[in-house]
């Protein structure tokens, strides 16, 4: 039996609201484990699915063990919001306190096999920390790298769609969009019945290509208040296979990362939009935007002080070659 999900709003909650700037890596990362481990929405998702169990690693199971797709899933693997950049987000997971990792690890069932390196993690002992990394950006350049392109975009168009609602009537307006709006109560559908008091900290919500049928919340009730809530598709999910495997011998040669940051400018970008739609940080898409203009495959003009970046003819010949 499905639950609700009372969110109380005070007249400073609902001035406080906002979305997130863009799509959440590790919200992301953390919310297609889920859709992962089960066969929801697969009219969307089979594709995706098939494709990156394929090509993901037989290890992989000990991080899905530690990130359930029922029940509840520990807070630390989404540590912030609306950061496009995975290299940050993933720092400030790792540093998550010793302490805080045995209560939410404490908190889950784990077979056997994985108990002892999860305890490990729980203890962030180097070599399990190391571990974890590992998993964690093997999994994202595998089955969420491909269709960061896509992600970002369609996150881009429901920021479009809430921003449109706020014009016509303010943050009530928005608080519609997302569910039952009972002034001060926001009602969504939701495993089971919960209360999140807002107590004047406000809301971040942040629209989810990955998330599925109902909303997400953080357990801890007294870390910030975030809801990541299902987006509206408009179109299935890109399947590694139709993204990544005609560059895969252009990453071998310059790298996964650099590769896409190549694919990505079919369309001139500037760094900042180039760092969001390849998932890196904006200093680390210009250190790629560099290396690949020395190679020639780029070039960077300045309009009014913005570096915009586009394919010279080496480069689209480059990425050309990789799709026939």
């Amino acid at each position: 039996m499905r639950g609700l999900l009372r969110i109380h709003f005070g007249a400073e909650d609902i001035a406080r609201l906002r979305v997130a700037p863009g799509a959440d890596a590790l919200w992301e990362t953390t919310n297609s484990m889920h859709m992962l481990q089960t066969r929801r929405g697969s009219l969307l998702f089979d594709g995706w699915r098939t494709e990156s169990r394929r090509r993901l690693p037989p290890e992989m199971k000990a991080l899905l063990a530690i990130n359930p797709a029922t029940g509840s899933f520990p807070d630390f693997l989404t540590p912030t919001t609306g950061v496009s950049d995975f290299d940050t987000g993933l720092e400030l997971l790792l540093s998550t306190p010793r302490r805080r990792l045995r209560a939410e690890l404490g908190e889950l069932t784990t077979t056997a096999r994985v108990r002892p390196w999860a305890r490990a993690v729980a203890d962030t002992e180097p070599e399990a920390m190391r571990e974890l990394e590992r998993l964690l950006r093997t999994y994202h350049r595998t089955a969420i790298l491909p269709t960061w392109s896509t992600i970002v975009a369609e996150v881009a168009a429901e920021r479009q769609r809430l921003a449109q609602a706020y014009l016509r009537g303010g943050s009530e307006s928005v608080l519609r969009q997302l569910g039952e709006w009972r002034p001060p109560v926001l009602e969504l559908a939701y495993p089971w019945d919960r209360d999140l008091f807002l107590d004047g900290r406000g809301l971040v919500v942040v629209p989810s290509y990955f998330c599925w049928k109902h909303p997400c919340t953080l357990i801890d009730p007294e870390l910030p208040p975030v809801l990541t809530y299902p987006l509206r598709h408009r179109r299935p999910v890109p399947s590694a296979a139709g993204t990544t495997h005609g560059d895969e011998p252009l990453g071998a040669m310059i790298g996964l990362t650099r590769a896409a940051v190549l694919r990505t400018l079919e369309v001139p970008h500037t760094t900042s939009d180039l760092a969001q739609r390849a998932g890196t940080s904006v200093t680390s898409a210009s250190q790629h935007a560099t290396v690949l203009r020395r190679a020639g495959l780029i070039t960077t003009e300045r309009h009014q002080g913005t570096a915009v970046h586009s394919l010279t003819p080496l480069g689209a010949a480059m990425l050309a070659s990789q799709t026939r």
